[in-house]
């Protein structure tokens, strides 16, 4: 009796086993013009795929790595993070009127864009690079402003709501050279860490 119940567990145990390996792939994708495609950040999608974006572009991949759409924005999309509604928010900035505006849309699964936000000062080029959902279910955005003077580049911060309306922004100046914000938190006291 103690045998049977032995090979028993044994089976259970290689079943779950071989129910826990995950499927791997390697994937390369070559646009039709083939300009290139670069990717800056992905994000897991709700239904086991992956959101992509870089460039110019966002490309929807299910589990095993199939494209099963893709969409052209005019302008760098830097960051990719899903929000608490089965959407995802992105940042990037463009070049528009001789100067670069950070960018910050949301999406749905489908790629439809459901709000933007286009951020610029005057005389000041502003690259988004990172951005995070906040407690609030707002979002906030970091990168670096690109200047004439001295530091000439300074961090960026930006604070939105839930409809992507501006609540606040904020250049940070340390040093006397390069100053880039590459990532944005919130903390648990509900400050930013950058």
């Amino acid at each position: 009796m103690k045998k049977v119940t032995l090979f028993i567990v044994s089976i259970l145990l290689f079943s779950v086993c071989v129910q826990a390996q995950q499927t791997t792939f390697s994937k390369v994708i070559y646009d039709s013009l083939q300009n290139g495609i670069q990717a800056n950040s992905i994000a897991p999608s709700f239904d086991g795929g992956y959101m992509i974006v870089g460039n110019s572009l966002i490309l929807k991949m299910d589990s095993i790595g199939n494209v099963l759409w893709n969409k052209k924005f005019n302008c760098q999309l830097n960051c990719i993070n899903a929000t608490n509604d089965s959407c995802f928010v992105i940042v990037g900035s463009y070049y528009n009127f001789n100067q670069t505006h950070a960018f910050c849309c949301k999406i749905n699964s489908n790629g439809d864009t459901l709000w933007s936000k286009s951020i610029s000062q005057l005389g000041i080029g502003i690259i988004a690079l990172a951005v995070q959902q906040t407690n609030d279910s707002g979002y906030i955005m970091t990168g670096y402003t690109s200047e004439n003077n001295p530091p000439y580049n300074r961090i960026f911060v930006a604070k939105l709501n839930y409809v992507g309306n501006l609540q606040w922004t904020n250049i940070l100046t340390e040093g006397n050279n390069y100053n880039y914000s590459y990532s944005v938190k919130q903390t648990p006291d509900s400050g930013y860490i950058i």
